[in-house]
């Protein structure tokens, strides 16, 4: 069997440059593509809170002969430094009585593209843990994951909750 002569000994190198090249350069696009194409300047501002689990506010979160828990109204204010601030104001009613009450929760949040375009990934100071939004326009849905003791059941269930909101 024969082989070919080779015609120039730079083509074999000219190639595996060009190889390396494109390599190169498509690490580099993978490597910028997990910051996203926002940043945290960019999708810094107020958020008005417009709906919990698919529902406009005011939201009844609980309805039972004890106790009745209405969700009112929630700011969610995101800082261009990555750190936010949620507060949602709640209203329980009880016997006739009436309690409203602020809930806090404040983190910090960084934009991603990972699992998807202007992803927000969300980390509470306040024991509420991870959870994950997205961003399209002026809207921002994020989720957490509660888990909660069941005392009729006598086990731990879990639910997720679902918060709308919208740029002010």
């Amino acid at each position: 069997m024969r082989f070919p002569a080779r015609t120039s000994p730079l083509v074999p190198r000219r190639a595996w440059t060009a190889r390396l090249l494109f390599v190169l350069v498509a690490a580099s696009a993978c490597a910028r593509e997990d910051e996203g194409p926002l940043s945290p300047e960019a999708v810094a501002g107020v958020f008005e809170l417009t709906e919990r689990d698919g529902l406009s506010l005011p939201y009844v979160a609980a309805d039972n002969s004890l106790y009745t828990e209405r969700l009112l109204s929630g700011r969610l204010r995101l800082d261009a430094s990555g750190r936010y601030q949620d507060v949602k104001l709640h209203e329980w009613t009880s016997a006739g009585d009436v309690l409203v009450d602020s809930m806090l929760d404040r983190g910090t949040y960084r934009v991603s593209q990972r699992h998807g375009p202007d992803r927000i990934e969300f980390r509470s100071e306040l024991d509420r843990g991870s959870f994950v939004g997205t961003l399209d326009g002026q809207s921002l849905t994020y989720a957490y994951r509660i888990s909660y003791w069941d005392p009729y059941a006598r086990e731990e269930r879990v639910r997720l909750e679902v918060y709308s909101w919208r740029r002010k």
